[in-house]
């Protein structure tokens, strides 16, 4: 379960934040794993997900998934191509440490992808 929480809570503690689209990150990062949630006077609005506490690192970056994200709009093509690498990973067994290792070794590369963007002004606003 995860917390109820504000999009200006998040933005004060997070330096960068990602915005994904509805189900578009559903297999890398999904529901269970979420730190928190925003709703507003319709319901609810995002997932938040400290993807680098996911990954085991302090560095402060947060993506948003839901009907309404906020944050910097995360490639659709880069969605899908983590995503579709996470999905693939669902035949393993996910209590197995291969599903684990392997989700955390994507769920690296997808962090790295998302600073990248981020060096090379790469991502809309």
């Amino acid at each position: 379960m995860n917390i109820r929480t504000t999009k200006t809570a998040v933005k004060k503690a997070c330096a960068r934040i990602y915005a994904a689209p509805y189900a578009e990150l559903s297999h890398l990062l999904p529901t269970r794993d979420a730190c928190a949630h925003v709703a507003g006077g319709y319901g609810w609005e995002c997932n938040i997900f400290d993807i680098a506490a996911l990954v085991g690192m302090h560095c402060e970056v947060a993506v948003t998934t839901g009907y309404q994200p906020f944050g910097r709009d995360i490639p659709r093509e880069l969605c899908q191509r983590f995503d579709a690498r996470a999905e693939a990973l669902e035949s393993m067994s996910q209590n197995s440490p291969e599903f684990r290792e392997e989700l955390h070794s994507l769920r690296c590369e997808f962090l790295a992808a998302l600073l990248g963007l981020d060096e090379n002004n790469d991502i809309g606003h």
